[in-house]
């Protein structure tokens, strides 16, 4: 994870004003799990977007991210005693053994290196603690984000499908677990307005950055498409959020 951390560098701007939040539903589905206790990493924090649900949640959160700039962002963002931000990888977190009760990876998992993560839960996992993997994804069927994968393919050299190529329903998701997880598939459209669709496209790790050659191209291409689904100055992002839960 430690060279994918990378890609995000300057990014945190865009990321904390753009990426998709969380349904509110996911709280609850949390408060009902019966863990030994309220420690919790979110492995892949980014910016803290899904920390500050913890945190509302009532858990104690270790926000655990490789990319310093983003840690930052995450830290100033939450601003609590409730959250203490790590920088590390996902593999190799510096916590005491069997010290936390319920690991989260947002948005994060399709960057680390599965073998080695699942050994670091094993480390840090309470007995009967559990595991979160959570991704809101893009439909590929919808027009919006045909035009959309269309231009990444186009532009951007670094993309390799969305969620960087991880079929979030096979095997290497689902056999994650020791046993068969808890799935939940919850309905998440956002609305965005052009410059905040303009921040949720250039915040993937796969977009080009300023100064890149095809960064102007982009730019007026995510304009186009902006244009051509916005309806009064807004444009509706089709979102599901899955969820798993296991140990």
């Amino acid at each position: 994870m430690a060279e994918a951390a990378q890609l995000f560098s300057k990014k945190a701007d865009v990321y904390r004003s753009g990426r998709t939040h969380y349904p509110k539903a996911i709280a609850s589905i949390l408060r009902e799990l019966e863990l030994p206790g309220n420690q919790a990493v979110d492995a892949g924090c980014g910016t803290g977007i899904f920390s500050q649900l913890l945190l509302d949640c009532g858990f104690f959160v270790y926000g655990v991210e490789p990319n310093a700039e983003m840690l930052c962002a995450a830290k100033e963002q939450l601003h609590c005693s409730q959250f203490v931000p790590i920088q590390s990888t996902a593999e190799e977190i510096s916590l005491p053994d069997h010290s936390v009760d319920f690991i989260c990876a947002a948005q994060s998992f399709h960057w680390f290196d599965r073998d080695a993560f699942r050994l670091c839960c094993n480390r840090l996992l309470r007995p009967g603690g559990k595991i979160a993997l959570i991704w809101n994804t893009k439909d590929p069927a919808h027009p919006l984000m045909q035009g959309y994968q269309t231009i990444c393919r186009s532009l951007c050299e670094r993309f390799h499908g969305f969620h960087n190529g991880l079929d979030l329903t096979g095997p290497a998701v689902t056999g994650f677990f020791q046993a068969a997880p808890q799935i939940h598939r919850l309905q998440n459209p956002q609305t965005r307005s052009r410059e905040q669709f303009f921040h949720w496209c250039l915040s993937s790790s796969y977009s080009p950055r300023p100064g890149e050659p095809v960064y102007n191209d982009f730019l007026r291409c995510i304009g186009e498409l902006f244009d051509q689904y916005q309806c009064t100055g807004q444009i509706i992002l089709p979102s599901q959020t899955l969820l798993y839960i296991g140990d």
